[in-house]
């Protein structure tokens, strides 16, 4: 499941008491779409689409479809879905397992694709989530990797949330021909919903180094804006 805004708005939805199924929707448009510290659409505007399953049992589903609206070339970039199942645990936690898919066709690579698969488990103690996610094949076939994140959501007034994340990828092997590092990424969020529609911003980061897309070196910190409609 994706860890922005709207993420983060299903992760609290998925912690609420449930009466019966819900199926939700969202569409976003963001400045910048940002995985883990890192673009997934070379720096241009995006529109990412979430459809998401809620069921009172607690399992979950969730699928997004994300494209580029560069103008000069609009594109497709990728997708991703998760299914999982999640139980409360008293009042105010709540712990979830679940199955995670995601591919991109890169918007400054050529279009050449990339996946990778993740199996992932967390907790939750309002305002608090960590999680870890492991991968057998992160993005190259025989390259194993755990992400660690945490993330705290809190609203300091009537529809506001303010959103912190870090997060760490350690890779468990990587085969002789690749160069990997580990690395880490942070984001600090605020958002105002007014009706249907929330209003976010979102300064994020990663490292080690910069970032290398359209052939220049950019820095890895990042000031994002967008807006979510949901249905």
């Amino acid at each position: 499941m994706r860890l922005g805004v709207a993420g983060m708005v299903l992760l609290l939805a998925l912690t609420s008491t449930a009466v019966r199924a819900q199926v939700t929707g969202s569409v976003t448009i963001e400045s910048d779409h940002r995985e883990r510290g890192f673009t997934t659409s070379a720096g241009e505007p995006a529109i990412a689409v979430e459809i998401d399953y809620d069921d009172p049992s607690g399992l979950y589903a969730s699928a997004t479809a994300i494209g580029s609206l560069d103008p000069d070339d609009p594109r497709f970039l990728g997708w991703t879905a998760a299914a999982g199942y999640v139980r409360r645990v008293g009042s105010a936690a709540s712990v979830d397992a679940g199955l995670l898919r995601r591919e991109y066709r890169a918007a400054y690579d050529g279009g050449r694709s990339s996946h990778y698969t993740e199996v992932y488990g967390g907790v939750t103690v309002r305002p608090m989530t960590a999680r870890v996610s492991y991968s057998p094949d992160y993005f190259a076939h025989g390259v194993s990797a755990l992400y660690l994140e945490a993330e705290a959501t809190v609203s300091p007034a009537p529809q506001w949330l303010a959103n912190a994340h870090v997060g760490r990828l350690i890779h468990l092997h990587v085969p002789v021909e690749y160069h990997l590092p580990d690395h880490q990424d942070w984001r600090l969020s605020v958002s105002r919903q007014i009706g249907r529609f929330n209003l976010h911003a979102t300064l994020s980061g990663g490292g080690p180094g910069r970032q290398v897309y359209l052939g220049n070196s950019h820095s890895s910190t990042a000031l994002t804006a967008g807006a979510t409609v949901n249905f």
